[in-house]
């Protein structure tokens, strides 16, 4: 993978719109792959990327260094999502689960499991007590939070959801 091609969704997201120029890019200390979802925390303070190379990293919005690693994933990090009060990040995989993390010590918090293939999508609800899932599985799960329990599975897709 070129690394200028994995970098390039980041340093589009932090370009200002209005002048076109660049704040800062990932140094030495990026990401080993490509980077496939990036997300500003809640107080747009911090920016989150998930990356093939199984990692999701923490940036400092203002300065461009690398906050906090978290890792854990067998395979690629499809997406991260912030939480709605920012103090917990949750990343899908390839890996078929997706996995709660402190954003305060970057440890997992959390892992969910159940789905048979990929998840293709994720997100907290609007409490953040919650969290949807979609999955190449044709299934669209809910989880709890707090036990890591799945609540409900909605069925009968005929094709991945997303």
């Amino acid at each position: 993978m070129n690394m200028r091609y994995g970098i390039f969704a980041l340093m589009f997201a932090l370009s200002v719109p209005a002048v076109g120029q660049t704040i800062w890019t990932i140094g030495e200390t990026g990401h080993a792959s490509s980077v496939n979802s990036v997300v500003f925390s809640p107080d747009g303070t911090q920016l989150a990327s998930g990356s093939w190379d199984r990692s999701i990293r923490l940036w400092d919005v203002s300065t461009g260094q690398e906050v906090r690693r978290f890792e854990g994933h067998s395979d690629w990090v499809f997406s991260v999502v912030f939480s709605p009060n920012g103090t917990h990040l949750a990343s899908r995989s390839h890996d078929n689960t997706i996995r709660l993390w402190d954003v305060s010590t970057g440890q997992e918090v959390q892992r969910f499991v159940g789905h048979g293939k990929p998840v293709s999508s994720v997100v907290f609800s609007p409490d953040g007590t919650q969290l949807a899932s979609g999955s190449y599985d044709n299934t669209i799960r809910l989880w709890d939070l707090a036990s890591g329990r799945e609540l409900r599975r909605f069925r009968g897709h005929t094709n991945p959801v997303s």
